[in-house]
């Protein structure tokens, strides 16, 4: 059961190298929210991932890691639940899948990308809402 006072809604996307294991990505995701919204993307488009991660755009790296991110399948989803456990989910995903995300030398790769905040959460799924279908 969710506690609606601590409630918040997060922005997931799980990167080309955990799709394989997309069912457990999603049971772990699962146990700590309810899932809202769900869409597979075939290939990243450079100007969706651009905005995404726009924040960055003044850092070294963000150019070389929207070209590397964009044109390579990736999942997203929403979800509604306890933000806390959905973050310290999402820290335990990356950690037991490090291992099959190749090293990259401009930055670091993960498996899985989240929003932390509200206003991320609505920047985020709107950036992606076309590749986001509601869940029943």
């Amino acid at each position: 059961m969710i506690n609606d006072e601590v409630a918040e809604d997060v922005f997931v996307m799980i990167f080309s190298w955990g799709i394989p294991y997309e069912d457990e990505i999603f049971r772990d995701l699962d146990g700590a929210g309810q899932r809202t919204a769900y869409g597979k993307v075939e290939r990243v488009p450079l100007e969706l991932i651009s905005r995404q991660y726009a924040k960055y755009s003044e850092r070294d790296f963000y150019n070389a890691m929207v070209q590397d991110h964009s044109n390579r399948p990736a999942i997203v989803a929403t979800y509604h639940g306890d933000l806390a456990r959905l973050l310290e989910i999402k820290k335990l995903i990356r950690k037991k899948h490090e291992h099959l995300v190749p090293e990259h030398p401009g930055f670091i790769r993960d498996v899985i990308h989240s929003s932390d905040s509200r206003e991320e959460y609505d920047a985020q799924s709107a950036i992606w809402e076309a590749y986001l279908n509601e869940q029943s």
